[in-house]
């Protein structure tokens, strides 16, 4: 992604619009600029009928610093000591005086931004501002999907945002803040925390079904054993029972249905003892924060209840096919 809708609250390193200032023009310029070639990829014709960006196609290396220094030489700013490393960028706010570190910086529309600098002219990646809130609020909200070719692509920032590519050969994503976890199609699960350019952790293989809640993991494996981790990326896994054959999180509570249809429930510890809820049970879902639980039944029929693993149950209707509970 090129494109970067920035917010008050500041998530990276900010260069200001090329090293002299620039009209509310140039700036609208330079987001049109990108707006028009947001899609492309590296050997792709561009809106000013060259071939790719700078050597991107040329090259085939990563493109974001190549992309970002093409827009704004097109738009006649001084690009003088930019290169294809995402890092050059933070370079050239130094030498230029027209970084900014701290969130007393308001960014502008055309702004560049520098995710993760590692010093020596290497960071993660580069970015453009094309639109900025004042009200200080951070853009929320994530949307991921998998195409039918098995491409993961995420967005966020709300419908408006823009599809970041993630990985390829999948069969399942899932969001929860701002961790992203995905199935390949060889059952292995991968999850990253933090910006949709993070690179990923491998958890486990041999993964039919992955869900994620906080800092807690959970794989159900193709085998039927479930394990969770707390602690996130790098937490240790503990095994929890066998025979599984859906499964839920949510805070601190698990749901699980058996293969033989029974549905039960811990809350607590990843220790914490199961607690039975009803037979016949064909999917479960678990909400920590109203306390509630789900239970679709074979025939269809969908009962709830709230108060945690000891309220009771509430028949809903009949005729379902999947549900989901949710709190706001």
């Amino acid at each position: 992604m090129i494109r970067k809708t920035m917010t008050t609250a500041i998530v990276g390193v900010i260069l200001a619009l090329g090293a002299i200032p620039a009209s509310a023009d140039t700036r609208l310029d330079v987001r049109d600029l990108a707006a028009a070639n947001l899609g492309k990829t590296t050997c792709d014709t561009n809106s000013l009928g060259g071939r790719g960006f700078m050597d991107s196609c040329r090259l085939q290396h990563a493109w974001c610093a190549d992309f970002a220094r093409w827009v704004w030489g097109n738009r006649n700013l001084y690009t003088d000591r930019l290169n294809p490393a995402a890092g050059s960028f933070y370079l050239y706010g130094e030498q230029n005086g027209t970084i900014h570190k701290d969130a007393s910086y308001v960014p502008q529309v055309g702004d560049a931004i520098v995710y993760d600098y590692f010093g020596a002219g290497r960071a993660k990646h580069v970015a453009l501002v094309d639109a900025v809130n004042a009200d200080g609020e951070s853009s929320k909200g994530r949307v991921g999907i998998v195409r039918t070719d098995g491409t993961v692509a995420v967005k966020e920032g709300g419908p408006q945002g823009t599809w970041v590519e993630q990985m390829g050969n999948a069969k399942e994503v899932e969001l929860s803040g701002d961790y992203l976890g995905v199935v390949s199609n060889d059952s292995t699960a991968y999850v990253k925390k933090g910006n949709l350019y993070e690179s990923w952790t491998t958890q486990l293989g041999d993964v039919a079904d992955l869900e994620i809640s906080a800092d807690r993991i959970g794989a159900l494996r193709t085998d039927g054993t479930l394990t969770v981790k707390d602690g996130g990326l790098y937490g240790s896994w503990v095994e929890q029972t066998s025979g599984v054959k859906d499964f839920d999180l949510s805070g601190d509570y698990i749901g699980v249905v058996f293969n033989d249809g029974l549905a039960t429930v811990k809350q607590g510890t990843l220790y914490a003892g199961w607690v039975n809820q009803l037979g016949s049970a064909k999917a479960v879902e678990v909400n920590a924060k109203a306390g509630r639980i789900g239970v679709l039944t074979d025939n269809g029929a969908l009962t709830v209840k709230e108060g945690g693993p000891y309220g009771s149950w509430v028949d809903q209707t009949s005729g379902v096919a999947e549900f989901q509970l949710t709190n706001y």
